[in-house]
């Protein structure tokens, strides 16, 4: 039987924050991070880690490791910083500014690299295994590498990619409190 009067009937209508709201607090925070330096810190910042090399982290195993070892290891350190401006740097401006440079420096300075990792499968294991905390992480992204050089269950390799992730974890950390990021 249907209502005669249905005055009495909701609809429910979720809230919804006004869009152009965000975005003007959006430009506006940009503009702030913009004034104050903090942005051209951030694309600093992202150069910097785009010129890191296995090397830097691990010159000693260098020597025995192989090509494709080598290539996933700076997918490795690339990956982590990009999680590490996420996770520390105290805007997504700046964290998305900060990515962008560091990809654009690889772009210009590393382009077969660059390309290799945009087009390689690398980052999306590193994605579905790098976005949790602390060890979990570590050893997450740890047995991805190893899955990645094809040698799963490899100590040596587990061990080496767990303290060049926590490495550069705590080098971004490093620069991050040295290139001294204004609060906005």
């Amino acid at each position: 039987m249907l209502r005669e009067n249905d005055d009495n009937i909701k609809i429910f209508q979720p809230k919804m924050k006004d869009s152009d709201e965000d975005l003007a607090l959006l430009a506006q925070t940009t503009l702030a991070h913009r004034g104050n330096g903090n942005i051209e810190k951030a694309k600093k910042l992202g150069e910097i880690f785009a010129a890191l090399m296995p090397e830097d982290f691990c010159p000693d195993e260098v020597e025995t490791l192989n090509n494709r070892e080598l290539f996933h290891l700076r997918a490795l350190i690339i990956f982590s910083a990009r999680l590490a401006f996420y996770n520390f740097l105290p805007h997504s401006v700046l964290s998305y500014s900060a990515i962008n440079s560091m990809y654009d420096s690889l772009e210009k300075n590393s382009n077969g690299f660059f390309i290799n990792i945009s087009n390689s499968s690398s980052f999306t294991f590193y994605a579905m295994s790098g976005y949790k905390t602390g060890e979990d992480a570590a050893a997450s992204l740890a047995k991805s590498y190893c899955m990645l050089c094809e040698k799963q269950g490899d100590e040596k390799l587990t061990q080496l990619a767990r303290s060049v992730y926590n490495d550069v974890i705590t080098c971004v950390v490093k620069a991050i409190e040295d290139l001294e990021f204004i609060k906005v």
